[in-house]
């Protein structure tokens, strides 16, 4: 839910420290309401920033390294979605991790 939030939120806010102000704020307190390790809330909110900027149109890194290179971006996606069909399984299995063992507090 929180990956899910927070992947939802990097179409309107790129900036990870902006995200983190806007959303964290609201969901420490629901996740820990539901049983959740606020390490692992922020763990699921610092994920869901970084996967995205592998794959959104919207993520300047992806739009400045294919326009320099003069890549179509359909070409982009073609090579890497492999590569991010496995990313997304190791963090989906990650943060299940986190979740497991109750990750944090320090």
């Amino acid at each position: 839910m929180i990956l899910g939030i927070t992947m939802l939120m990097e179409f309107a806010v790129g900036s990870a420290s902006t995200k983190a102000f806007l959303l964290l704020p609201m969901l420490v307190p629901l996740g820990n309401m539901i049983g959740l390790t606020s390490q692992t809330i922020v763990q699921a909110s610092m994920f869901g920033d970084s996967f995205t900027n592998m794959f959104y149109p919207t993520s300047t890194m992806i739009l400045l390294t294919t326009s320099a290179i003069n890549l179509p971006l359909s070409k982009w996606y073609r090579w890497t979605w492999k590569l991010i069909a496995a990313v997304a399984v190791l963090v989906v299995a990650a943060l299940m991790f986190c979740v497991a063992i109750q990750y944090g507090p320090y």
